[in-house]
């Protein structure tokens, strides 16, 4: 889905954020992000297993159709609501991120002071 590929993309920035790549940026706190990309990319890995775990529990075929819709939904809730009109104006959710890269083409860690 697209909220892993967002979270290994936030992972794969921070651990070039950590490593030095870029320079101007706070490596400790890039362990953060790479914690909470690896979280938005695990999750819906979690909620797949456990939605497939409740269409094979149902009794019926159509309980198990109405349980695939319902988790549809839940799934696309949140895109549909970043969509509207309303909740664009509300809030800004056009982030620009700038990072210099380092002078010399190499990692600021790897420079020797």
């Amino acid at each position: 889905t697209n909220e892993m590929l967002e979270g290994f993309c936030k992972m794969v920035f921070c651990w070039r954020c950590a490593s030095g790549r870029y320079s101007g940026v706070c490596q400790a706190s890039c362990i953060v992000g790479v914690m909470l990309g690896f979280f938005q990319c695990a999750m819906p890995c979690f909620i797949v297993g456990l939605s497939m775990q409740l269409v094979v529990g149902a009794k019926s075929e159509l309980d198990a159709f109405m349980n695939y819709v319902a988790l549809l939904f839940i799934v696309e809730i949140d895109n549909a609501l970043m969509q509207a009109r309303v909740v664009r104006l509300l809030f800004s959710t056009d982030v620009d991120i700038h990072a210099q890269l380092a002078a010399d083409k190499t990692t600021v860690s790897a420079r020797k002071p």
